[in-house]
């Protein structure tokens, strides 16, 4: 029995080793698509301090440029909160794995001790005997 609870500890640490790992990779996700907002918000920027024409013709193609990067803005900053929400999930995942392991844990370390009882109470028992035996040689 302590075999298979040893065996289940080990899947535990590895689920929790995995979910460790797609943390990471969110993490990594979230942050690369936190520098695309960032170069998108930039680009938005330099575009509006360069927006200084008189022409119909550049007004028009800086009102399309700016319409379609607010749209991307906007885009980039939809998936940067999808992102976020999978970091925050990956992170209870973790917490998680780690309880469910440390419990398996808990529970093979007691089972051991328990055993480890049960063999000193046995042993135990076989000295008072053995003690008993003797007592009785010495005195008879």
């Amino acid at each position: 029995m302590d075999g298979v609870i040893r065996c289940i500890h080990r899947l535990r640490k590895y689920r929790e080793r995995e979910a460790r790992l797609e943390l990471v990779r969110a993490e990594d996700e979230a942050r690369t698509q936190e520098a695309r907002l960032h170069a998108t918000n930039a680009s938005i920027e330099r575009s509006r301090a360069t927006a200084g024409s008189t022409s119909a013709a550049e007004m028009a193609r800086h009102h399309t440029f700016a319409l379609r990067m607010e749209m991307v803005r906007r885009r980039e900053e939809t998936c940067l909160l999808e992102r976020q929400v999978e970091v925050s999930d990956r992170r209870q995942e973790v917490r998680r794995a780690a309880t469910d392991a440390r419990i398996v844990e808990l529970i093979a370390d007691s089972r051991e001790a328990a055993e480890a009882e049960a063999l000193q109470t046995a042993s135990n028992h076989q000295l008072d005997e053995l003690g008993l035996q003797r007592w009785w040689r010495r005195t008879a």
